[in-house]
């Protein structure tokens, strides 16, 4: 591991450090996923390598070993995904995970099937293709899929001529598998967009939410809203806008990433209208609603994921040289540099200012939540 580590392989300073890396580490890329299975691995799949204009997109699987930082190639059987990037994928129970969406390369985008990658044995790791009856969301790339017990959901994205903003679940707990349209209460939601990000809030007052941040809407505008949806006992859902009681919220940016650890939001990376600006990573408290800014992470493209208080990310492009994707993995101790955020020590950016709103809060608690224990895929 590292020399920035301390005891037990956690970082020691406030902000982000490049790890060494072991084994078969992929190439270099961009537009990949990175998806957390349990037991300190990681599995990457798919995204672009090459320099600019002469980009290969690919359908190759790595595990990555947290601990050691090591890394092995997924042989796996089965039906395996086409090559695709600009996709998303989810745990959905312990070593099994799924993907969804994506492009192709030269205007294509992947098919609407929904894979799964199957490695609780290592040795025989399998692919399938889920067997779903009647309508899907369609074809689309830059979308965002996140798994809710028991229900999948997919958010927004670019079906190929325009931005989404439509919400589709799908109860893997219930067969035969069928994808559903929500229908959401209200006129307020967030705009069509696609390269956003979205995750679940599993700790504090919006647990059982899922939070989307940011994005790009069909007109090329970067943007900064953060909504949260959350479904009511009724069975209705809704969105819901963040409030930001102190602290402003980050700037527009999109091609970023995003994660909670614990009730904390977390936007890493990503690039807005103003080339090379230096975007730091923001915090969003849903304790307190309140807004901060931690050091920047100068990615975009790349994939985070997190495991007790670190936060990783991997690959993507640097704003110093956007016209070749990297192969860092890069690692942050939140808590380290939240509590230097506090102290006045924040590297590479500064603490936004007070700003206040009488937006409904996303912390107020849905009416009903689901519970977060991941099932047994059937």
């Amino acid at each position: 591991m590292s020399q920035a580590r301390g005891r037990g392989g956690t970082p020691t300073r406030p902000e982000y450090v490049k790890e060494s890396q072991n084994g078969e580490a992929p190439s270099p890329r961009f537009g990949h996923t990175t998806t957390f299975v349990g037991d300190n691995r990681v599995v990457l799949f798919g995204g672009a390598t090459g320099d600019s204009g002469r980009y290969t997109i690919t359908a190759d699987a790595f595990m990555l070993n947290v601990h050691t930082n090591t890394w092995s190639r997924v042989q796996a059987g089965g039906t395996l995904p086409f090559a695709r990037a600009a996709h998303a994928a989810a745990c959905v129970d312990h070593s099994q995970m799924v993907i969804y969406g994506g492009a192709t390369g030269g205007g294509s985008l992947s098919s609407d099937e929904l894979y799964l990658l199957d490695i609780r044995n290592e040795e025989s790791s399998q692919w399938m293709s889920v067997p779903v009856m009647g309508t899907t969301p369609g074809r689309r790339y830059g979308h965002t899929m996140i798994f809710n017990k028991p229900l999948l959901i997919v958010f927004g994205g670019n079906n190929g001529q325009q931005a989404e903003c439509d919400i589709w679940i799908l109860d893997v707990e219930r067969s035969p598998f069928q994808w559903q349209e929500v229908a959401v209460m209200g006129k307020r939601g967030p705009l069509p967009r696609v390269y956003h990000s979205a995750e679940v809030c599993r700790e504090g007052p919006a647990a059982g939410m899922m939070v989307v941040f940011g994005g790009r809407t069909a007109e090329n505008k970067s943007l900064k809203d953060t909504w949260g949806l959350r479904q009511h006992r009724d069975g209705r859902w809704d969105w819901v806008e963040a409030p930001a009681k102190r602290g402003a919220p980050p700037e527009p940016r999109f091609q970023h990433s995003c994660i909670f650890l614990d009730s904390k939001l977390l936007i890493v990376g990503g690039r807005g209208p103003e080339v090379n600006k230096i975007l730091p990573t923001a915090v969003y408290d849903t304790e307190t609603c309140e807004w901060h800014n931690l050091c920047s992470l100068q990615r975009f493209r790349h994939s985070s994921w997190g495991m007790g208080s670190l936060l990783f990310s991997y690959g993507g492009f640097d704003h110093k040289n956007p016209s070749a994707p990297t192969s860092d993995l890069q690692v942050m101790d939140i808590e380290v540099a939240i509590t230097a955020s506090q102290s006045g020590v924040v590297p590479k950016g500064e603490e936004a200012e007070t700003a206040e709103t009488g937006l409904e809060a996303l912390s107020a608690a849905p009416a009903g939540t689901l519970d977060l224990v991941p099932p047994t895929y059937p």
